[in-house]
């Protein structure tokens, strides 16, 4: 037999677990050799120690991905080098993992485990695995991963998903190791835990003794183990299966006593680690697994399949920890699902979608990816089954009316103007619109577009090129040309942010007072005419309301300066069009930028095609992204079952 020397681990970066003493291996073969009583009370002593409750953590595994793995693992069953009983299977997709992650939860588990086979995992296959981890952890579950050896910024990526452990086993001693792997060595092993460690994720690591190892070389792994620094949080022990077709399906049974002794071993060795009966726990019977708990055991994996093999039934698990007085964990279930929220319903969540002209094949399974906890369905005509919320863009009749159980409606988009002329949502229930979701920075973008081209004369130039004229037109001032804002909320502020960093003077006017940095602000009726003394361009931003219908008309532009620049953002029913074609005649507005009309689109014979003054684009200035809008709906409706209320709720008496 080919030996090699075990290596301990030191990785420069520690948890809060304490600084482990060093175990050799002649110690913990003295641990192994103790009576059985005698070792059984002395992890008692520490187990009680350290775990006073005495609570049992339960654990659900699923296998992501099934087979076809390269590594040559002699207990495997998913190697290609074996002949087994193992199909290979494709990664599972998103609703069935959520499925059963939902259903594990249900019957009391702690934490989610998921793997996957494969020696490491490819780009395409990690992007989905950073998906899954994000989806689990929203349904308020622990989260471990076991996909093979990680590179660095694998494990960096893993942790800024959110995931709590990796899990990656030893397997066996190291003098052991090549006798039941040779595709790779145990320093690729350690490799991978110190990049998991670096990168601030538990880690979960043990190994499967009964592969023909001496108990010399099971105090070598455990001692492996027991030196990392610092020890896991989180340590397997796993009783080998023997299955057909592997080098490994004639070996003979471990005795049941020494499974309990590594059990107890660990316990004193790894004092405040999760000591966890994983494989082979079926096979032992409730004597032994009830020894297992006395020596220290404190987890187990709860469910009926461990990736390709048995387990015992959930049902038999709770019938056992009844009889034996134990309990599971406490409160490592209810992780927040909004910021500071303390608890989140168990119960599942209707979700009814129409996002008229938008593609539901990207819609609805970013929905589902942020909200796990919920089942969504796109609305279909007939439907009139109950609903939590909706999620509407142009609902068609019949979608809101009478609906049972609606707790509030989000409009997907940031004018509710038309939701609610409809007169299709019920009078007691909660409209939500979007404030930003992305949009803010995109009206930001285009308003300063448009100040620009008109600062930097580009329309003129652009005239000129069409005219093919070389010339020079004057600049103008930046401290003279102050741009006004109607409309100070989030897009606005946005707006008026992004114009002051290039140095233009600006003034905001809305309904109510507001103070902003920078901002010379005006309210009211009685505040619009100093509001407008001055302005070199009056950008719009206003959202439709009966006040603010035609607001940009005649009237208003004559208290503009001569010659002023109009922006319209909001809505194309706040401008008056013929008063806008009428100042642009007298050159009381010397051009406009549109990025609205009234009506959508605009007619082929409409006045602005042809206008040399008038620029238009179509209704493209704040679109309406899926990745950010679903972020800020899925928070919103985490706050909403949390008893709290997000922002974005319209007053239906000012219309927005």
């Amino acid at each position: 037999m080919t030996s090699q020397p075990i290596h301990f681990y030191r990785p420069s970066e520690t948890t809060d677990l304490p600084e482990p003493e060093v175990w050799p291996v002649k110690e913990i073969l003295e641990l192994y050799e103790l009576p059985f009583t005698e070792l059984m009370f002395r992890a008692q002593e520490v187990h009680r120690a350290n775990f006073p409750s005495g609570q049992v953590e339960l654990n659900s595994l699923i296998s992501l991905k099934t087979g076809a793995c390269t590594e040559d693992c002699g207990y495997c069953p998913q190697s290609i080098h074996h002949n087994t009983d193992v199909t290979p299977s494709k990664m599972l997709d998103m609703e069935t993992i959520l499925a059963a992650a939902r259903r594990a939860k249900e019957l009391g588990a702690n934490r989610f485990c998921m793997g996957a086979s494969g020696r490491s995992p490819n780009d395409r296959d990690f992007k989905k695995y950073l998906e899954i981890v994000r989806a689990v952890k929203a349904l308020g579950l622990e989260t471990c991963m076991t996909l093979g050896m990680l590179k660095e910024e694998q494990a960096q990526q893993l942790k800024e998903a959110g995931l709590d452990y990796y899990n990656h086993n030893l397997d066996t001693s190291p003098d052991y190791y090549n006798t039941i792997i040779s595709t790779r060595n145990y320093q690729d092993r350690l490799d991978t835990l110190g990049r998991v460690r670096k990168a601030g994720i538990k880690v979960c690591c043990g190994g499967i003794i009964g592969m023909g190892e001496s108990r010399e070389q099971r105090a070598a792994l455990l001692s492996q183990l027991a030196n990392l620094n610092p020890y896991p949080e989180a340590v397997p022990i796993n009783h080998l299966i023997p299955i057909k077709g592997t080098p490994l399906e004639n070996m003979k049974p471990l005795d049941p006593l020494e499974f309990v002794r590594t059990i107890a071993v660990a316990r004193i060795i790894m004092p405040q680690a999760k000591v966890r009966m994983s494989a082979g726990r079926a096979e032992l019977g409730e004597a032994i697994q009830a020894l297992c708990f006395l020596a220290g055991a404190n987890s187990i994996f709860y469910g009926e399949k461990l990736l390709t093999t048995d387990n015992a039934d959930a049902a038999e698990d709770r019938a056992l920890l009844a009889k034996l007085g134990l309990k599971p964990f406490e409160g490592l279930m209810s992780k927040p699902v909004c910021q500071g929220c303390q608890s989140m319903t168990t119960m599942t969540i209707e979700i009814l979608y129409h996002n008229e002209g938008e593609n539901p094949d990207e819609w609805l399974p970013a929905l589902r990816t942020a909200l796990p906890e919920a089942n969504i369905r796109q609305w279909q005509a007939g439907d009139a089954a109950p609903a939590d919320y909706a999620l509407v863009w142009h609902p068609p009749e019949g979608l809101l009316e009478n609906r049972k159980g609606l707790k509030a409606v989000f409009n997907l988009a940031a004018g509710v103007d038309a939701l609610l002329a409809s007169g299709s949502v019920p009078e007691d229930v909660p409209v939500f619109r979007l404030e930003d979701a992305g949009m803010a920075i995109q009206i930001a973008e285009y308003a300063v577009y448009a100040v620009l081209r008109f600062f930097r004369r580009f329309d003129g130039y652009a005239r000129l090129q069409e005219q093919r004229e070389w010339g020079f037109l004057p600049p103008y001032s930046r401290k003279d040309f102050t741009v006004g804002i109607m409309g100070m909320g989030v897009m606005g502020k946005a707006a008026a942010e992004k114009l002051r960093l290039f140095g233009f003077p600006v003034k905001g006017w809305s309904r109510t007072p507001k103070q902003i940095e920078g901002v010379d602000c005006c309210h009211g009726k009685a505040g619009l005419a100093d509001f407008l003394k001055d302005l070199k361009v009056l950008v719009c931003l206003l959202p439709k309301t009966p006040e603010t219908v035609h607001i940009l008309n005649a009237s208003l532009f004559e208290r503009l300066p001569d010659g002023a620049f109009v922006v319209n953002l909001g809505r194309g029913d706040l401008l008056e069009e013929k008063d806008l074609l009428k100042g642009l005649e007298t050159g009381k507005i010397r051009a406009a930028v549109l990025d609205v009309t009234a009506v959508e689109p605009l007619p082929e014979d409409h006045p602005f095609w042809g206008h040399p003054d008038i620029t238009l684009t179509p209704h493209i200035a704040g679109l309406t992204y899926c990745e950010e809008t679903v972020a800020v709906v899925a928070e919103s409706i985490r706050q909403l079952e949390c008893g709290k209320t997000p922002s974005g709720l319209v007053d239906r008496n000012l219309g927005y």
